[in-house]
């Protein structure tokens, strides 16, 4: 409920660390208190990558807020441990940045029966110089086993840190 006044708060460049201890909800235990909070949802509870999805939900939900003003943000470090995921983003206002978002928020598209997922990006740039359109590709079927995919997201399909 605080990530608006917090993007806002930051200067340009500024850093923003934000921790959330509400695993419960970002880790698919109670699906509708993440759509609530984050605009997210997951494919499966107890996978595997289930503190990665939870960082990536969150950045999400920090990308989409700040686009809603005209700035982008950068992670420098995404930490999920136990209980809680913890990032450290820089805010910089980049009109272009947030133009391009839809390229760095996607879906994950979780097989119903084993370990393989995909993940999907909203946007695409189109043939037209600086023309972005939705992504019209969606997987109807596991490759590997055939059974469907739960969808979850959207969620930050970007890196998680800065190597630098």
């Amino acid at each position: 409920p605080f990530l608006d006044a917090a993007i806002q708060a930051v200067r340009d460049g500024g850093m923003l660390n934000v921790t959330c201890t509400d695993m419960v909800a970002l880790g698919g235990s109670h699906p509708e208190t993440c759509f609530g909070r984050y605009n997210a949802s997951l494919p499966l509870q107890r996978a595997p990558y289930l503190q990665e999805v939870a960082l990536r939900i969150l950045l999400q939900s920090l990308a989409t807020t700040a686009a809603k003003y005209g700035r982008s943000i950068r992670p420098v470090l995404s930490v999920g441990m136990d209980f809680y995921v913890r990032v450290f983003v820089e805010v910089h206002n980049d009109k272009s940045a947030v133009e391009q978002l839809s390229l760095s928020i996607g879906n994950i598209y979780q097989s119903t029966q084993c370990s393989s997922f995909y993940t999907i990006p909203r946007g695409q740039i189109s043939k037209k110089k600086n023309v972005y359109q939705p992504t019209r590709v969606e997987p109807s079927q596991c490759t590997e086993t055939g059974a469907p995919f739960k969808v979850g997201g959207p969620i930050w399909l970007g890196p998680l840190h800065d190597i630098n």
